[in-house]
């Protein structure tokens, strides 16, 4: 939307259904540069020469909703940590995580300066066909517009994902100490579909309503 300089009005007609807001926020539009322009940019950093570091999904720095709690998962053996005998608290996420901006944030602590990969084991095992999206946040920024929506495919088991830009896994400059990764739910590709289904259904209800 534009707006002009200064005092400007915004007027909300009630039409049917009641709602509450909570805020307005006037936003200012993003323009992120593309993997391409983002990975000419840190080329000179290099890949260090370190172990892997791994952070337990069920350690979350903080998330958006209380409802996106860790929970036990003893499907398979695959989850960590993991006992037969035992139900430990191993993932969280699933179908309490589903709903628009939704978040969740996890701290990693990064050993030297550098180029690194970034991966999430991870299983979606509902609405099969469908592919979930999240939006990638480092520090609180998306670093680059592919990072907008990674894909996460279909699958009954527990695997790695990564994002891929034309056949290869991206690399993320991050610098030595602490950062924050956060995850929020988008819709994606499958975005403008329900949207312009909407849009179709209220013509309809508009030309109905009269009669």
């Amino acid at each position: 939307f534009y707006f002009k300089d200064g005092v400007n009005t915004l007027r909300l007609e009630g039409v049917k259904e009641p709602m509450t807001i909570g805020c307005i926020k006037l936003i200012p539009q993003e323009d992120i540069i593309s993997y391409e322009e983002y990975k000419a940019q840190h080329a000179d950093a290099g890949t260090p020469d370190v172990e892997p570091v791994v952070v337990q999904g069920e350690h979350p720095l903080t998330k958006s909703d209380q409802t996106l709690y860790a929970y036990s998962d003893t499907s398979t053996c695959s989850t960590v940590p993991y006992e037969q005998s035992k139900m430990l608290i191993n993932t969280i996420g699933t179908t309490r995580w589903q709903y628009p901006q939704q978040s969740i944030t996890w701290e990693i602590e990064v050993p030297a300066d550098g180029n690194y990969y970034i991966a999430f084991k991870t299983r979606k095992n509902t609405a099969k066909g469908m592919v979930s999206a999240r939006r990638l946040y480092i520090d609180g920024e998306t670093p680059f517009a592919e990072a907008a929506e990674i894909p996460f495919n279909f699958s009954n088991n527990w695997v790695q994902s990564q994002l891929e830009v034309d056949g290869e896994a991206v690399m993320y400059y991050l610098t030595k100490g602490t950062h924050q990764l956060t995850l929020e739910t988008t819709p994606g590709e499958l975005g403008p579909p329900p949207g312009e289904g909407a849009g179709i259904l209220a013509e309809l209800d508009a030309l109905f309503r009269p009669v």
